[in-house]
């Protein structure tokens, strides 16, 4: 990676600590527990760093004066980061999607997708050009 894409990385900094609690989630728990399992965990280690978070948060949409919800996201970080954790054989297109739906409804920048099931994770990065900061 060049230093010029190095330096347009989205919250490269808060991306490389909550990276940095999934690999340590992952090396303490495997990659056959629960996503609840998995989250709880999180949750844990992003008060031991403090790291501001909201969990299972509600973001819906407003149509004119109506609330239509059902979007609860696993995490927000700090703020910016809509943050998904998933236990399934490979993240599908619907995954992408949404994050997708959940970056636009609270209009943030960058989603993160963990899938705890890999045998080494990685975080995939989904980013929200429509968001306005």
């Amino acid at each position: 990676m060049s230093k010029e894409e190095n330096s347009k990385i989205i919250y490269k900094d808060l991306s490389y600590k909550l990276f940095g609690i999934c690999l340590e989630v992952h090396s303490i728990l495997g990659n056959n527990c629960r996503e609840k399992q998995y989250c709880d965990l999180i949750e844990e280690l992003l008060i031991r760093d403090k790291v501001k978070y909201e969990r299972e948060k509600d973001i819906s949409y407003f149509l004119n004066e109506n609330k239509i919800g059902g979007n609860r996201v696993d995490f927000i970080i700090e703020g910016k980061i809509v943050f998904e954790s998933k236990t399934k054989r490979f993240i599908t297109t619907e995954d992408y999607i949404q994050v997708k739906r959940y970056l636009e409804a609270a209009n943030l920048k960058l989603g993160i997708i963990v899938n705890f099931r890999d045998k080494r994770i990685k975080a995939r990065r989904i980013i929200n050009s429509k968001a306005k900061e």
